[in-house]
């Protein structure tokens, strides 16, 4: 019997962007950008109600090699590492939330990329952290 191939789509929209350095106060700082878009739900109607979700994020070097001569899509990658991320999920109690796609984001300076996944607890564990809300993580 021939092995399937598990595959999730990964965000094709938004993410994190590079946009360069700027300077404020006398200090120059790296600037990006985080896209993210709700026309439903708000920062100030979380009230952390429902299964608590994790956001984990995996992050790898590169080889510049493989990514001058042919550089692989943001799709390549994850499916590249997607067993691996369940494998470390896994070991932690969680699976991953399917609902959620992930996201794949790119240092050039350091030569590495993160992968970001939203998880949840698998049957029988409980989370060792305190859940927090959208606001909560927001204001710090």
């Amino acid at each position: 019997m021939a092995r399937v191939k598990k595959i999730k789509e990964v965000a094709k929209f938004g993410g994190v962007d590079e946009l360069g350095k700027a300077h404020y106060q006398g200090h120059e700082h790296d600037v990006s950008t985080v896209e993210a878009k709700s026309e439903q739900t708000h920062l100030e109607d979380d009230r952390g109600e429902g299964e608590a979700t994790v956001i984990r994020r995996f992050t790898f070097g590169m080889n510049p090699e493989t990514f001058i001569k042919n550089r692989p899509t943001k799709q390549d990658l994850f499916n590249a590492h997607l067993q691996g991320i369940e494998i470390a999920l896994f070991g932690d109690g969680l699976k991953v939330f399917d609902s959620v796609a992930p996201r794949i984001s790119f240092d050039a300076e350091k030569k590495q990329y993160s992968i970001f996944v939203a998880a949840r607890p698998r049957k029988g564990y409980l989370l060792q952290e305190r859940p927090q809300t959208l606001r909560e993580i927001i204001n710090g």
